[in-house]
């Protein structure tokens, strides 16, 4: 009788190592992104390279990035033929503190945007090119309410805000969607969207 409860006692012990061991070793290899972002662009290439309809990217460029929670979206530009194409990263961090990447979605434009949740928090993610434009604020109106964010100068931005009573209506009213210089000067008309 005894041998079998040692038996049994062995047995878990050895399938609970067996269960630890691929779980840690699973973690390793799928949250593969340093916390600081620096080899991000040379793990993205490899994600889209596993993806039958991804583009084979010249390059990979990296800017500003949010973390909110345990996710984390990151402003990128895919440049393929010499044609750079915005985009964002979104990263989701392991218990290791590392991340991996979830998804990535590109196009042309200017601008890159998101409506996210986290920690049962909505948030408005957005981010584009400033390089001509001057942009130093934005004021867009997303399920009702008005929203105003500022701007940090730089060629790429990327901005939060905290999004209240969103509910279901996650619409985003672009056409309230206005952008300011640095003199409070409305210059929407100026830039292209796309």
């Amino acid at each position: 009788m005894k041998k079998s409860v040692v038996r049994a006692v062995i047995l878990c012990a050895a399938l609970a190592g067996v269960i630890l061991c691929v779980g840690f070793i699973s973690i390793q290899t799928n949250y593969t992104v340093q916390p600081d972002n620096s080899n991000l662009a040379e793990q993205t290439a490899r994600f889209l390279q596993h993806k039958t309809a991804s583009p084979t990217a010249e390059e990979i460029r990296i800017y500003d990035s949010v973390s909110l929670g345990k996710e984390r979206y990151v402003l990128m530009e895919l440049l393929q033929a010499g044609e750079p194409s915005l985009g964002m990263i979104f990263l989701e961090q392991g218990p290791n503190e590392r991340y991996k990447i979830d998804h990535v979605g590109w196009g042309d434009g200017n601008f890159r945007d998101t409506v996210v949740s986290s920690d049962q928090q909505d948030y408005f993610v957005i981010g584009g090119r400033n390089t001509y434009f001057g942009i130093s604020s934005l004021k867009v109106e997303v399920g009702g309410q008005e929203y105003t964010l500022a701007v940090p100068e730089g060629d790429h931005f990327l901005v939060y805000t905290e999004l209240t009573s969103l509910g279901e209506n996650t619409y985003i009213d672009w056409e309230t969607f206005t952008l300011f210089n640095r003199s409070g000067a409305d210059i929407t008309d100026q830039i292209s969207w796309n």
